[in-house]
């Protein structure tokens, strides 16, 4: 088993499988201990990867975020919240697979207004004009 001083050098791997390990293997990590790492110590694995466009990645964040909410609820919705509009989509579904059905909601209708809205931006926008000719 990792120790967790491995999960940190992994999360700044030139290896992507070794960054990806660095979050998905907190799970197997705390289920094999009793005491779980601070909230902000765990955020800390998850952020670096959060703008990553590869899927594995993303599942990944995403069950992290899902584990994490089973230990730190409040403080795990709170981050979801915060970050609702730059988590993509794969991540999400997978942290937020046990939330109460109320707050996923609520959470979706941000997200869908969000995306009608940006729609609506670039439909009305003005097209790049080159002042240079």
């Amino acid at each position: 088993m990792c120790k967790i001083k491995d999960y940190i050098t992994n999360r700044i791997s030139g290896n992507p499988w070794k960054r990806r390990q660095s979050v998905v293997g907190l799970i197997e990590y705390f289920s094999k201990r009793k005491k779980v790492l601070p909230f902000v110590h765990l955020i800390r694995f998850v952020e670096p990867l959060l703008d990553d466009p590869e899927y594995y990645f993303q599942k990944g964040i995403g069950w992290t975020l899902r584990e994490i909410y089973n230990a730190y609820p409040d403080k795990t919705l709170c981050y979801i919240k915060k970050y609702l509009l730059s988590i993509s989509p794969i991540a999400y579904s997978a942290a937020t697979e046990k939330i109460d059905k109320r707050i996923k909601q609520n959470f979706n209708k941000e997200r869908k207004r969000n995306r009608n809205y940006k729609k609506s931006i670039k439909k009305f926008s003005l097209p790049d004009t080159d002042q240079t000719s």
